[in-house]
């Protein structure tokens, strides 16, 4: 019997681990990774090819992920889908001068996109 508990729990443990890195990644990790909407005035950021989101509850967003074709919706009312990221402090450090700018000191994050929705030809 003790030797059947030392074949089957190393692999019982290897199996509750698997299970549980699989839940964790398909969830996103975090509460801050789930998908979420956003809806404001899509303004040019200051890096080359950036984009900000100046969202309705007046916090910023900068853009990254799927921003080809957001040129044609720079200062027009859109709603983003995406999930919120946290950079790296390697790359906040490179932007931070950009950034800071871009926010004007209001509330700000960065939005991975995965899809735009265009709602208005203007913005508030």
């Amino acid at each position: 019997m003790t030797r059947w508990i030392a074949r089957v729990l190393p692999l019982l443990l290897l199996v509750f681990f698997g299970v549980a890195l699989y839940a964790q990644d398909s969830t996103g990790g975090s509460s801050d990774s789930k998908m979420q909407t956003v809806t404001g005035c899509l303004q040019k950021g200051m890096e080359s090819g950036g984009y900000m989101l100046a969202a309705e509850d007046g916090k910023m967003w900068e853009l990254s992920g799927k921003t080809s074709g957001l040129d044609k919706h720079v200062g027009h009312k859109v709603s983003i889908t995406g999930k919120a990221m946290h950079e790296s402090s390697a790359d906040e450090k490179k932007i931070k001068d950009n950034e800071s700018q871009e926010v004007a000191g209001k509330p700000h994050g960065d939005l991975k996109v995965s899809s735009v929705k265009h709602i208005s030809e203007t913005c508030p």
